[in-house]
């Protein structure tokens, strides 16, 4: 997630805003293969989302705390199911 950020707001000036989330949502997507094909349609839609929120927020930490938080909540549904 970190890098994606860094990635993102770093190509911000050369590429623009959508194309630099754009740029970070295909590398996540990329990172999701081999996952099952819900997880990869919600890295699109996350990917995005996060994407504008760092932009909005000016700041990597709610996409961080987001993310985490969909995923330890995913692994607690996993584990109790």
């Amino acid at each position: 997630m970190c890098f994606r950020g860094f990635l993102q707001f770093g190509l911000r000036d050369a590429m623009g805003d959508w194309n630099a989330i754009l740029v970070q949502t295909a590398l996540s997507c990329i990172l999701h293969i081999g996952k099952p094909s819900g997880e990869i349609y919600g890295s699109m839609v996350g990917a995005l989302v996060w994407g504008v929120v760092a932009f909005r927020s000016r700041s990597l930490l709610y996409p961080i705390l987001t993310h985490w938080l969909l995923g330890l909540s995913l692994d607690f549904f996993i584990v109790t199911s």
